[in-house]
Protein backbone atom coordinates (compact mmCIF):
# COMPACT_ATOMS: atom_id res chain seq x y z
CA UNK A 1 0.00 0.00 0.00
CA UNK A 2 0.62 3.11 -0.67
CA UNK A 3 0.17 6.27 1.34
CA UNK A 4 0.81 9.84 2.08
CA UNK A 5 0.59 12.06 5.10
CA UNK A 6 0.24 15.35 5.86
CA UNK A 7 -0.94 17.75 9.52
CA UNK A 8 -1.34 21.05 10.97
CA UNK A 9 -2.58 23.04 8.12
CA UNK A 10 -4.41 25.00 10.32
CA UNK A 11 -6.69 26.34 7.42
CA UNK A 12 -9.33 29.37 8.51
CA UNK A 13 -6.38 30.91 10.62
CA UNK A 14 -3.97 33.80 9.72
CA UNK A 15 -0.88 31.42 9.74
CA UNK A 16 -2.39 29.04 7.10
CA UNK A 17 -1.27 28.99 3.59
CA UNK A 18 -4.08 27.87 2.13
CA UNK A 19 -2.75 28.40 -1.63
CA UNK A 20 -0.05 26.34 -0.79
CA UNK A 21 -1.74 23.44 0.25
CA UNK A 22 -4.64 23.54 -2.60
CA UNK A 23 -1.41 23.26 -4.92
CA UNK A 24 -0.16 20.72 -3.21
CA UNK A 25 -3.36 18.71 -3.28
CA UNK A 26 -4.39 19.75 -6.81
CA UNK A 27 -1.01 19.08 -8.36
CA UNK A 28 0.92 17.12 -6.44
CA UNK A 29 -0.84 14.63 -4.68
CA UNK A 30 -2.18 12.98 -7.92
CA UNK A 31 1.20 12.23 -9.00
CA UNK A 32 1.84 10.07 -6.20
CA UNK A 33 -0.45 7.39 -7.33
CA UNK A 34 -1.65 6.86 -3.56
CA UNK A 35 -3.95 4.12 -2.53
CA UNK A 36 -4.60 6.41 1.04
CA UNK A 37 -3.93 10.17 1.49
CA UNK A 38 -4.34 11.30 5.13
CA UNK A 39 -4.59 14.58 6.82
CA UNK A 40 -3.30 13.63 10.54
CA UNK A 41 -5.20 16.64 12.44
CA UNK A 42 -5.69 20.36 13.17
CA UNK A 43 -6.78 20.18 9.01
CA UNK A 44 -8.98 23.37 10.09
CA UNK A 45 -8.45 25.86 12.80
CA UNK A 46 -11.58 25.60 14.54
CA UNK A 47 -10.50 27.72 17.53
CA UNK A 48 -10.57 30.97 14.94
CA UNK A 49 -13.21 30.10 12.63
CA UNK A 50 -16.29 28.06 12.60
CA UNK A 51 -16.39 24.91 10.10
CA UNK A 52 -18.94 26.17 7.94
CA UNK A 53 -17.35 29.52 7.27
CA UNK A 54 -14.20 27.62 6.32
CA UNK A 55 -15.84 25.18 4.32
CA UNK A 56 -17.37 27.60 2.12
CA UNK A 57 -13.99 29.73 2.21
CA UNK A 58 -11.79 27.22 0.76
CA UNK A 59 -15.15 25.23 -1.08
CA UNK A 60 -11.49 24.73 -3.76
CA UNK A 61 -9.53 22.32 -1.22
CA UNK A 62 -12.18 20.34 -0.63
CA UNK A 63 -13.29 20.16 -3.76
CA UNK A 64 -9.44 19.13 -4.89
CA UNK A 65 -9.43 16.50 -2.07
CA UNK A 66 -13.06 14.91 -3.78
CA UNK A 67 -11.52 14.53 -6.76
CA UNK A 68 -8.77 12.21 -5.39
CA UNK A 69 -8.55 8.73 -6.87
CA UNK A 70 -7.14 7.46 -3.55
CA UNK A 71 -9.28 6.52 -0.36
CA UNK A 72 -9.33 9.91 1.79
CA UNK A 73 -8.56 10.29 5.68
CA UNK A 74 -9.25 13.15 7.68
CA UNK A 75 -8.38 12.78 11.23
CA UNK A 76 -9.51 15.33 14.45
CA UNK A 77 -6.60 17.25 15.99
CA UNK A 78 -6.90 19.39 18.83
CA UNK A 79 -7.64 22.45 16.59
CA UNK A 80 -10.57 20.73 15.30
CA UNK A 81 -11.46 18.26 17.58
CA UNK A 82 -15.41 19.11 17.83
CA UNK A 83 -15.34 17.13 14.77
CA UNK A 84 -14.44 13.72 16.35
CA UNK A 85 -17.71 14.05 18.11
CA UNK A 86 -19.90 14.91 15.29
CA UNK A 87 -19.74 15.47 11.88
CA UNK A 88 -22.07 18.24 10.12
CA UNK A 89 -24.03 17.03 7.27
CA UNK A 90 -22.47 19.86 5.30
CA UNK A 91 -18.93 18.60 5.63
CA UNK A 92 -17.99 16.37 2.73
CA UNK A 93 -15.51 13.36 4.86
CA UNK A 94 -16.01 11.50 7.76
CA UNK A 95 -13.79 12.17 10.31
CA UNK A 96 -11.89 9.81 13.49
CA UNK A 97 -9.80 10.09 15.74
CA UNK A 98 -7.83 7.43 14.74
CA UNK A 99 -6.85 5.75 11.67
CA UNK A 100 -4.72 1.96 11.38
CA UNK A 101 -3.23 0.65 8.00
CA UNK A 102 -1.24 -1.73 7.09
CA UNK A 103 1.55 -1.18 4.34
CA UNK A 104 4.06 -3.90 3.31
CA UNK A 105 3.14 -6.49 6.11
CA UNK A 106 4.10 -3.30 8.50
CA UNK A 107 1.21 -1.67 10.89
CA UNK A 108 0.61 1.56 10.93
CA UNK A 109 -1.52 3.52 13.58
CA UNK A 110 -1.99 7.67 12.38
CA UNK A 111 -3.66 10.12 14.64
CA UNK A 112 -3.13 13.71 15.46
CA UNK A 113 -1.00 13.26 18.49
CA UNK A 114 -2.26 16.02 20.82
CA UNK A 115 -3.26 13.22 23.06
CA UNK A 116 0.63 12.70 24.13
CA UNK A 117 0.62 16.25 25.30
CA UNK A 118 -1.33 16.96 28.60
CA UNK A 119 -1.90 20.50 28.51
CA UNK A 120 -4.13 19.54 25.51
CA UNK A 121 -7.26 17.83 26.49
CA UNK A 122 -10.22 16.96 24.79
CA UNK A 123 -12.59 18.69 26.83
CA UNK A 124 -10.46 22.10 26.46
CA UNK A 125 -10.28 21.26 22.86
CA UNK A 126 -13.75 20.91 22.12
CA UNK A 127 -14.42 23.79 24.17
CA UNK A 128 -12.32 26.37 22.26
CA UNK A 129 -13.78 24.85 19.15
CA UNK A 130 -17.37 25.55 20.35
CA UNK A 131 -16.11 29.10 22.05
CA UNK A 132 -17.68 32.22 20.49
CA UNK A 133 -15.34 32.90 17.32
CA UNK A 134 -14.51 37.16 18.35
CA UNK A 135 -13.88 35.85 22.14
CA UNK A 136 -11.60 33.07 20.68
CA UNK A 137 -10.03 35.51 17.91
CA UNK A 138 -9.50 38.30 20.81
CA UNK A 139 -8.09 35.67 22.74
CA UNK A 140 -5.55 34.49 19.97
CA UNK A 141 -4.28 37.69 19.17
CA UNK A 142 -3.50 38.95 23.08
CA UNK A 143 -1.34 35.28 22.98
CA UNK A 144 0.30 36.35 20.14
CA UNK A 145 0.80 40.17 20.76
CA UNK A 146 1.83 39.55 24.58
CA UNK A 147 2.24 36.08 25.30
CA UNK A 148 4.35 35.27 22.66
CA UNK A 149 6.51 38.32 22.75
CA UNK A 150 6.35 37.89 26.59
CA UNK A 151 7.64 33.92 26.14
CA UNK A 152 10.12 34.96 23.86
CA UNK A 153 11.78 37.72 26.34
CA UNK A 154 11.90 34.86 29.31
CA UNK A 155 13.03 32.18 26.55
CA UNK A 156 16.40 34.79 25.82
CA UNK A 157 16.83 36.06 29.62
CA UNK A 158 17.16 32.05 30.60
CA UNK A 159 19.09 31.12 27.44
CA UNK A 160 16.78 27.86 27.51
CA UNK A 161 14.02 26.42 25.22
CA UNK A 162 11.23 25.24 27.00
CA UNK A 163 9.43 24.70 23.36
CA UNK A 164 12.58 21.71 23.29
CA UNK A 165 11.71 20.56 26.56
CA UNK A 166 8.07 19.90 26.41
CA UNK A 167 8.86 18.24 22.28
CA UNK A 168 11.22 15.86 23.76
CA UNK A 169 8.41 14.91 26.85
CA UNK A 170 5.35 14.44 24.41
CA UNK A 171 7.52 12.80 21.80
CA UNK A 172 8.60 10.16 24.74
CA UNK A 173 4.97 9.59 25.37
CA UNK A 174 4.42 8.89 21.47
CA UNK A 175 7.09 6.41 21.28
CA UNK A 176 5.99 4.73 24.53
CA UNK A 177 2.33 4.47 23.64
CA UNK A 178 2.65 3.05 20.26
CA UNK A 179 2.65 -0.29 19.37
CA UNK A 180 2.35 -0.46 15.74
CA UNK A 181 4.65 2.30 13.76
CA UNK A 182 2.52 6.04 14.64
CA UNK A 183 1.97 8.78 12.00
CA UNK A 184 1.28 11.75 13.68
CA UNK A 185 1.47 15.65 13.30
CA UNK A 186 1.10 18.59 16.42
CA UNK A 187 4.36 19.47 17.16
CA UNK A 188 4.93 21.32 14.00
CA UNK A 189 8.05 19.39 14.12
CA UNK A 190 9.28 17.23 11.10
CA UNK A 191 11.07 14.24 12.56
CA UNK A 192 11.70 10.48 11.63
CA UNK A 193 12.78 7.14 13.84
CA UNK A 194 12.37 3.81 14.59
CA UNK A 195 8.78 4.64 15.76
CA UNK A 196 7.04 7.40 14.17
CA UNK A 197 7.18 9.99 12.03
CA UNK A 198 6.24 13.50 11.86
CA UNK A 199 6.00 15.73 8.88
CA UNK A 200 5.55 18.97 10.43
CA UNK A 201 3.05 21.81 9.86
CA UNK A 202 1.87 23.98 6.91
CA UNK A 203 1.87 27.27 8.30
CA UNK A 204 4.12 30.17 8.37
CA UNK A 205 4.13 31.23 12.23
CA UNK A 206 6.89 33.79 12.78
CA UNK A 207 8.10 33.55 16.05
CA UNK A 208 8.09 29.67 16.48
CA UNK A 209 9.67 28.52 19.15
CA UNK A 210 7.77 30.75 21.96
CA UNK A 211 4.72 29.73 20.47
CA UNK A 212 6.02 26.17 21.42
CA UNK A 213 5.82 24.65 17.42
CA UNK A 214 9.13 23.79 15.18
CA UNK A 215 11.93 26.00 14.00
CA UNK A 216 10.77 26.66 10.60
CA UNK A 217 7.84 25.44 8.59
CA UNK A 218 8.52 22.32 6.99
CA UNK A 219 5.64 21.95 4.27
CA UNK A 220 7.00 18.18 4.14
CA UNK A 221 4.68 15.10 3.78
CA UNK A 222 5.37 11.33 4.95
CA UNK A 223 5.49 9.03 2.31
CA UNK A 224 5.06 5.58 3.08
CA UNK A 225 5.36 2.81 0.29
CA UNK A 226 5.44 -1.06 1.00
CA UNK A 227 5.71 -0.33 4.27
CA UNK A 228 8.67 2.06 3.38
CA UNK A 229 8.76 5.52 5.26
CA UNK A 230 10.58 8.93 4.31
CA UNK A 231 9.55 12.79 4.70
CA UNK A 232 9.09 14.64 1.36
CA UNK A 233 9.95 18.13 1.19
CA UNK A 234 7.25 19.61 -0.99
Amino acid sequence: MRVASISDTHIGSPEAQPDKVYDFITHEVPKLSLDKFIIAGDFFDLWLTDLKSAVEDHARILDSISSLDSDVVILAGNHDWILANKVPEFFPFEVSATHTFNSGGREFKAMHGHQFDLTSTDIRNTILSRTNRGASSKLYNLQMDYGIGLMSSIVQKLQRSPFRDKLTRVEKRARRSANEYLVWGHTHTANINEDFVNAGDWTNIENREAAFIGSEPTDKYVLIDDGDVEIVEY
